[in-house]
């Protein structure tokens, strides 16, 4: 199969007018009369800095697969504007067998043609950098008019292309007013906020989701009460903030007044405050007690009555972190597992762990008498199933980016935060996979070091000797009330143990 891939962004095609339609006939024609199929991938109002693009990934799979004998792109700039991802993308459908051709530039296999190409690269990337320092230019001139460029659209507003500037949305811009209402006269949390937009059926800037992390920012940003701040913020680093002399004030028409949003800051101030004034409660068993529904990792609580404090672990998932407009169905329904009483749950897997450093192998024979059944997902279908969920958000984001539905700017911030979160997950899945000791060996130097009397040890070193031998604990409630504990200790086969 011969393939066509052509891209533009907005912006180029603004400055230079190479339009979609314009690359696929060049390409056409520079391949003439054959007899074999023709596929396009187009990537529209996609900028060429990013690797990832809808359809170029597509192509890359399908020349992974074989399917592709040859690639006919219109110029190199199309194929990216970065020298590194033009020399990587180069290599890569070389690697698989892939003619590579260009419209406008004679591909040659040789030392020479590679340095042309590289030269050519490097000058496509000098001149992306003066459309953007161009733009950014034009950007600041407007800043210091008094007007705003289209892309910089707030929750709330509309932008006004006659005026340049931002206008009331009759739509959201009482949702905003509802939201300051709220926080500031009924002093409630960012979730009892989202979770009220959602009873009352009112889409989230983003389609139907209100999540707790969009209502704090609504609430922190300065802009509705009628100024708003440009140049704020790096633009090589969007988390440093400049100097408070480089921001550009702009007048915007005001949701809520001054002394609303300094109301609702203080309600948010007041939350956090009452967060992190939260003691961590010690528990024996932190982080290694997963839900035996969900397969989520749980967290832990405490609820005093009449004076007595009592410690649960308790599933996450059992609380929305998001709010919706619409009943959860699938992977969004609430997990249904009640809370654990941590006092019962370590008791039993502490007295566990004493005998299997007293006898390792009665306490194996024992186990490998009864039979048991996995409550929950294991580790490593957790992490996979994480995998799917970031690969899935990385599709969305550049759907919409797509669409311009979200800012190019705004997607690579969250692309960032995908790739690292990704990242994390590998390092985790490829620690899972690495040879660990085993229970043994564990054992013996738990011995060497503790001394038999493990009932009289201090909790810190319990807890150390917990999270020395045990891999996991999935809990589950069994039909007759009873909490069951299935552990896994490090070293032992993925059949859980049960307490």
């Amino acid at each position: 199969m011969i393939a066509i891939y052509a891209r533009v962004s907005t912006e180029e095609q603004a400055q230079h007018g190479a339009s979609l339609e314009t690359q696929v006939a060049a390409c056409r024609k520079h391949i003439g009369i054959t007899v074999e199929p023709v596929q396009e991938f187009i990537d529209g109002g996609v900028s060429g800095t990013l690797l990832e693009r809808p359809q170029l990934t597509a192509l890359r799979q399908a020349a992974e697969r074989g399917e592709i004998s040859r690639l006919v792109i219109f110029d190199p700039d199309r194929l990216s504007r970065k020298l590194v991802h033009q020399l990587l993308l180069t290599e890569e459908f070389e690697r698989r067998g892939v003619v590579l051709e260009f419209v406008n530039f004679e591909w040659q296999h040789t030392p020479e043609g590679r340095l042309f190409y590289s030269l050519r690269g490097a000058i496509s990337e000098f001149e992306r950098e003066k459309i953007r320092e161009r733009t950014r230019r034009g950007w600041l001139a407007k800043a210091y008019s008094g007007q705003l460029v289209a892309g910089m659209q707030r929750y709330g507003y509309k932008y006004d292309t006659q005026t340049k500037t931002l206008a009331i949305d009759p739509v959201t811009g009482p949702v905003v007013q509802e939201i300051f209402r709220l926080a500031a006269d009924e002093h409630l949390s960012t979730g009892k906020i989202a979770q009220r937009l959602a009873q009352q059926q009112i889409p989230s800037p983003r389609g139907t989701v209100w999540w707790r992390d969009t209502i704090s920012k609504i609430l922190r940003n300065p802009a509705y009460t009628g100024i708003a701040y440009v140049h704020r913020y790096d633009s090589g680093n969007h988390n440093r903030e400049r100097h408070a002399d480089e921001w550009i004030a702009i007048e915007v028409p005001a949701l809520v007044t001054p002394t609303q949003w300094a109301q609702a800051r203080e309600v948010i101030y007041h939350y956090q405050k009452i967060w992190k004034g939260r003691q961590e409660v010690p528990m024996l068993l932190r982080r290694l007690v997963y839900c035996g529904v969900c397969g989520h990792m749980m967290s832990t609580n405490i609820r005093t009555v009449k004076g007595t404090t009592y410690r649960y672990y308790f599933c996450p998932r059992r609380y929305p972190r998001k709010f919706q407009t619409v009943t959860p169905q699938g992977r969004d329904t609430l997990c249904t597992l009640p809370w654990i009483p941590a006092d019962s749950l370590e008791e039993a897997v502490w007295h566990d762990i004493v005998k299997v450093i007293d006898d390792p192998q009665g306490w194996r024979a024992a186990q490998e008498t009864t039979e048991h059944e996995p409550t929950g997902p294991s580790e490593d279908e957790q992490i996979a199933h994480e995998l799917q969920r970031v690969q899935r958000s990385r599709h969305r984001l550049l759907e919409l980016v797509r669409k311009d539905l979200i800012t190019l700017e705004d997607a690579e911030r969250d692309l960032k935060t995908l790739k690292g979160e990704e990242q994390r997950l590998r390092e985790r899945q490829t620690a899972l996979h690495t040879l660990q000791p085993s229970l043994a060996t564990l054992i013996a130097d738990v011995r060497t070091r503790m001394g038999p009397h493990l009932d009289s040890l201090p909790f810190a070193t319990r807890q150390e000797i917990a999270r020395r031998l045990i891999n996991k604990i999935t809990v589950s409630i069994g039909e007759d009330g009873v909490i069951n504990a299935m552990i896994q200790f490090i070293g032992e086969p993925e059949r859980p143990h049960q307490s």
